[in-house]
Order: C-alpha cells, then structure tokens, then sequence
C-alpha cells in the first residue's frame, strides 16, 4: 500500500485502543504512518487531526 496520505486510527473510548494495535502495527510493517487518538473528550484535538491529509478510520 502506498500513501501520500497517514492512517488516523480513531478510538471511540480509551478502553478502545488496544483492539487496533494490530491493525496499528499492520499499517506501519507496510511504511504508512500512523497516528491514533481517542475520541471521547478530545473532539477539537480529533477535528483538527481530520482537517489534515489523513485517512480516518474508527476502531472500536
């Protein structure tokens, strides 16, 4: 897979990060980079993370 773009790994919840850890390590084996955050009460920070060229995906 080749990208201009990064994965922004989105966690509904804090309990939610550890169910894509291998997704995580699956996109960085492959040379993407990879940002992730937790959505619950970090809105603004998860709004402007979007505005960026990324490609948002939900893990939950």
């Amino acid at each position: 897979m080749t990208t201009d773009n990064n994965i922004l790994l989105l966690y509904p919840t804090a309990a939610d990060e550890k169910s894509g850890q291998a997704l995580k390590d699956a996109f960085q084996g492959m040379g993407v980079a990879v940002e992730d955050m937790v959505i619950e009460q970090n809105y603004d920070r998860v709004l402007d993370a979007v505005e960026k060229a990324v490609i948002p995906v939900v893990v939950s």
